[in-house]
């Protein structure tokens, strides 16, 4: 067993140092003094339990515990302290101790080793939990995606075998329209995936969180039932998030339609905005520990019959669904999109009084208005000279059709090697419109080769799904290079490659 403890009386340090090694025999323990030398020897090392003295010479726990949040396979930490009282113990545990231990139960040998003992047992049980939790999570996921997917494509087969046969045009476009819609549903529904997978903030940027809310009940006009009632009460000051606003406007409807379906025919739905600041660190209805500051508080408030304890553990599960025809998947994807954006939630819910969802989201650390769209220029007329790198054979063709048909010049590329060498040839290209993840190399390294060749060279990144912390990267090294999130319609690819060329005009 290695130990950490950090102690600065050298007497106590021994002391412990001696009781550790009497009750396990095996142990390894190390010592520090400081509150900085026990954050650097976490981060530095593997340990499974660390003794903490509250003070220290340089800082007291509720300082110390906070920096090592997000250290990984961090060790459960108990509290030692001579004080023993209830202020003390509070703040230990408030700030992420796991126990406390009084100094007069830790120099016995029998009192500390017991403690450690229950302390790694309890979490060797909460790790063996959270697994069966994430594999039966795991089941639901699957069994309702087939089950959804499964539905939909039977629709798609189903019309499409139909448009082969079919001899009437008003059938034909009858047809093609059903496969759009049910696309367009399954194009939803991995939308909502890749928010539970926290892949979304694909364009975060200073937002106003009342104008995402505004734009949110405007959607919902005409959906909701005649006998809801929607109140807003917002904030005119309130800061802005640094936030991709399509996913915020996901969120907040995904919550607006929750407490809807709540309520039923009948009810009042409240939205409620403030700024607010925590002085202190705080722990959210998921468990994610918080640092203090300063965030925008957004509350979706229904007065619905509001839920129990046994639903709100489990609320936030993929395809977790109360209503029976539901797909489940509305909080749980306000769940990422909110983890995403390092923002925190909060339940509560009263039989008789409905239920209010609280979303914290961080302030923005420049609170800068959205520029001002530039005026449009013309297009050449004469289309583009454009390279579409793409692995799958289906995309590719449907993306070069799409571009011959508006008159470009297009190139196909299935490999990073086959795209480079059309590069290398003695016709520049107007545009690249490059995969981020293909079969034989990432798509990344193919923008910085061609960059190389061509600093200047205007490019269109795409992808059906990527990491939000990978996304951001690429798009911080590449500023200049536009996002286009599969899936996406003839429209929209065209409207990104018709404004990547304008800027280079």
């Amino acid at each position: 067993m290695n130990v950490l403890v950090a102690e600065d009386n050298r007497a106590h340090q021994e002391l412990l140092e001696v009781l550790i090694r009497s009750g396990e025999a095996d142990s390894h323990v190390t010592v520090v003094d400081t509150g900085e030398a026990f954050v650097r020897q976490l981060r530095a090392g593997r340990y499974d339990v660390a003794l903490l003295d509250y003070h220290l010479p340089d800082c007291d726990a509720p300082q110390i515990l906070p920096q090592i949040d997000e250290v990984p396979g961090r060790p459960p930490v108990i509290v030692v302290s001579s004080d023993g009282d209830s202020e003390t113990i509070i703040a230990s545990l408030r700030s992420g101790g796991r126990d406390f231990l009084p100094k007069s139960e830790a120099f016995n040998a029998a009192g500390l080793i017991s403690r450690i003992r229950a302390v790694l047992g309890r979490q060797r049980e909460e790790r063996q939990l959270v697994e069966r939790q994430k594999d039966e999570c795991i089941a639901a996921l699957a069994g309702g995606l087939a089950h959804d997917f499964n539905n939909m494509l039977v629709g798609i087969l189903g019309k499409a075998s139909m448009l082969r046969n079919e001899e009437s045009r008003d059938k034909r476009i009858e047809c093609c329209d059903a496969i759009v819609r049910t696309g367009e549903r399954l194009a939803d529904l991995a939308r909502q995936l890749l928010a539970y997978a926290r892949g979304g903030k694909y364009n975060p940027r200073p937002t106003a969180i009342n104008e995402v809310i505004d734009d949110t009940l405007a959607m919902l006009i005409g959906t909701v039932a005649p006998g809801i009632e929607v109140r807003d009460f917002l904030s005119d000051d309130l800061w802005q998030v640094e936030a991709d606003r399509a996913q915020l406007v996901q969120a907040m409807l995904n919550l607006c339609l929750n407490a809807c379906e709540a309520m039923g025919r009948q009810g009042t739905l409240s939205v409620f905005t403030e700024n607010i600041c925590k002085s202190e660190p705080w722990i959210d209805d998921l468990h994610v520990r918080h640092p203090a500051g300063e965030y925008v508080h957004v509350v979706v408030a229904d007065t619905g019959c509001g839920v129990s304890d046994a639903v709100r553990a489990t609320m936030f599960e993929p395809y977790h669904s109360t209503k029976g025809d539901g797909r489940g998947l509305g909080l749980a994807a306000v769940k990422g999109i909110v983890n995403s954006h390092g923002g925190g939630l909060l339940v509560t819910s009263l039989s008789i009084r409905g239920t209010a969802f609280h979303m914290f989201l961080p302030r923005a650390a420049a609170c800068v208005l959205p520029p001002e769209p530039e005026p449009e220029l013309p297009v050449s007329e004469s289309g583009a000279r454009i390279l579409v790198v793409e692995d799958e054979v289906d995309v590719r063709e449907v993306v070069c059709e799409i571009l011959t048909d508006a008159g470009h010049r297009v190139v196909c590329a299935s490999t990073g090697d086959e795209a480079l060498e059309a590069a290398a040839g003695p016709v520049a290209f107007d545009l690249v419109l490059l995969d981020m993840r293909l079969a034989d190399c990432s798509g990344l390294d193919v923008l910085r080769r061609l960059r190389r060749q061509r600093q200047t060279l205007p490019a269109i990144l795409c992808s059906g799904y990527e990491r939000a912390v990978v996304l951001q990267e690429a798009l911080t090294e590449f500023e200049d290079v536009p996002f286009l999130a599969k899936p996406f319609l003839p429209a929209q690819l065209l409207t990104a490659v018709t404004d990547t060329l304008r800027v280079k005009m």
